[in-house]
This record gives structure tokens, sequence and C-alpha cells, in this order.
């Protein structure tokens, strides 16, 4: 910090007071959610109920669901799948949908509008992410303008551990693997999306993509664990050949873990596999509760086919959209709007 002292009286103390509010706005957001989450706590304790309201003025949304909530909605059942539901406790309480630690709405399912920070795992939405660079770009330009000659540029950083965002593709990456030394489960789940499309300079490789998910699996990273699932449902001579009880065991560990899209292929697997087809419409009802739409449609093809009663499917649609909307906000509507518009341009 011994540059500081070069700078002029009122550069230091607008360099302060940045950092302060920083702090402040990232104490204020992380003890908002301790609060949020301990009066659903305590409101589920006192009332058993499906679902249980948040007073606390900083929380954004109308209710807090009970962990209990999302998979009790969807009743269809069979005599002869009880038995498989109690071995292996795949229908207990699934815990809900995360949240965005920032503006602590329910996050996007995975690649509509989230971002994975590489310096500390968080999962933030990609409009929290934007506004961040947009408020520093903001500041610099400020700076630009006040201190031509030494304007002392601020870099981004996450909002939540503070450390600076990459700049170029070379930087993250070896950050990526310095987590990866410490057994971060984020780490190699990242790099292997990269090996998988050939992102950030690295050259496809689907063998390396899926070693580095099953290291992120075995670490628990729920969507490490669907990835390996979807490798041994595919298969590929080169990596792994078929292996449709081994991806289904990786799809119970993610779906017990609340992955909506295990659930779907979960679905998926029983429904073409079993004559009974009742278990599967429970896993996409679970699934759809949650907002996955693949899971809908398959519900409304099994109710325009009289597998699924007409209640049974206006609920499952009424918790679909409800899932729905809990993900929507003005800032993400304007966020993605923006990005069409740049796509369009370009």
């Amino acid at each position: 910090m011994a540059f500081l002292v070069d700078l002029p009286a009122s550069c230091r103390i607008d360099i302060f007071v940045f950092y302060l509010l920083s702090w402040t706005v990232t104490i204020a957001r992380l003890l908002s959610r301790y609060l949020c989450r301990r009066a659903s706590m305590e409101g589920v304790a006192a009332d058993d109920k499906n679902a249980t309201r948040c007073n606390t003025p900083c929380c954004t949304r109308a209710s807090v669901h009970s962990p209990r909530t999302q998979n009790a909605d969807f009743r269809l059942t069979s005599t002869a799948s009880v038995a498989e539901e109690n071995d292996d406790g795949l229908f207990a309480p699934v815990p809900p949908r995360p949240e965005c630690p920032i503006c602590m709405l329910t996050l996007p399912l995975p690649g509509n509008g989230a971002t994975c920070m590489s310096c500390c795992g968080h999962i933030l939405c990609s409009s929290c992410m934007h506004e961040n660079v947009r408020v520093v770009q903001e500041n610099n330009t400020r700076r630009m303008a006040r201190y031509p000659d030494n304007p002392c540029m601020l870099r981004t950083r996450c909002p939540l551990c503070r450390e600076t965002i990459p700049r170029t593709t070379e930087e993250e990456l070896i950050r990526l693997r310095q987590k990866m030394e410490s057994k971060k489960a984020y780490a190699f789940f990242l790099i292997g999306e990269k090996y998988q499309f050939g992102l950030d300079g690295l050259k496809k490789n689907e063998r390396k993509a899926f070693e580095h998910y099953l290291c992120a699996a075995d670490l628990g990273h729920v969507y490490a664990k669907l990835k390996v699932a979807l490798s041994y449902l595919v298969g590929n001579s080169d990596v792994v050949e078929m292996d449709v009880e081994e991806a289904t065991d990786y799809l119970v560990a993610a779906a017990k873990e609340g992955c909506v899209e295990a659930r779907f292929l979960l679905g998926a697997i029983e429904h073409s596999t079993k004559e009974d087809k009742s278990l599967a419409y429970k896993h996409w009802g679970i699934s759809a509760s949650f907002g996955c739409d693949r899971s809908m449609n398959s519900i409304k093809r099994g109710f325009d086919e009289g597998l699924v009663t007409e209640d049974e499917y206006q609920r499952v649609k009424r918790h679909h959209q409800k899932a729905n909307d809990e993900m929507k906000s003005e800032e993400r509507n304007k966020y993605f709007a923006d990005k069409r518009d740049k796509e369009e341009q370009q």
C-alpha cells in the first residue's frame, strides 16, 4: 500500500471510502441471508407446514420454502415402487434450490445465467456479476476524468471473497490449477468444462474432461456427478463404455442433493426400462416443481396420454410456474434483454 503515499489526499479518501462501503455491503448481505435462513428454520420447527413465510425486511422473496415441500407435491406412486423409495432414500426431503448470495433470489438452472467464481467457487447469477463489473467500470471512468495523471484504476473483485477477477484466461487457469492442488471440487469441474468444450486456450479433450469431472464428483460436486452420469449414459469408446447402472448411481447421488436435471434423467431411465411408469412421473413431478421445463413437458405428455390425473397435472404446473417466477427479477430480465441486443448487433 506504499503507493498510496504518492496519491493526493482526496484520492486516498476515495479509496478508503470505497473499500469501507464494499465491506459494509458484503457483511450486511451475509447477515441478512443468515437472518432469513434462521427465520425459515424457526418457522419450520414451530409449525409443520409445507412452507414458512419470512418476515425479515431484507428478504426479497415472499416466502422461503421448507426442504420438505417440493417432493411432497407430486404423489403419483404405485405399490411396487414404495419399497424402492424407502430402500435408497431417493424421495427423502430434498434440499431447496441454491440462492444467489448477492440478490438472494433462486439461482437459474445451469446454462441459464449463473457464473461460478474461480476464486472461491461461489455461484452468482450473471446479472449480479454484470452489475459488479459495471460499477467498477463507472468508478474507473470517473477516476480517469478526475485524476488524468494518476487515476489509480480499480480492478474488479469478487463481491464475496474480494479476490481480484483474473484479467486473462492464463491468469484464470493458473488460479484454478492452484485450487486443484488444494482439492477444491469446483476447480476440477471448471477445468473439466474447459477441456470438454475447448475453452480458454485448452484443446478439446473428452478424456481429460471426464477425468476432471470424476475427481470433482469424488470430492462431492453435484453437477460433476451429473456430467459423469451423462458420460456413462452416452458412452464413448475413447473415454468410457456405456453403463446405465453406473450412470444411475451417479444420478441418484446428484438427485438426493437437489439436482433437477438428474431427476429428469432418472425419470427418463425409469420410463424407458420399466413397465410401471408411475416412478418415472414421480421423478418428473419433483423435477418440474423445481422449474425443469423438460420434466414439465413430460408430465404434460403423461396427462395427454391419461397417465397423470388432472389434479396432479395442475398441481405440478402451479409449482413449476412458481419456481420459475422465483428465478426472475427486473434486474435479470434487463440483463438478458441487454445481452440479446448485443448479440443481435454482432
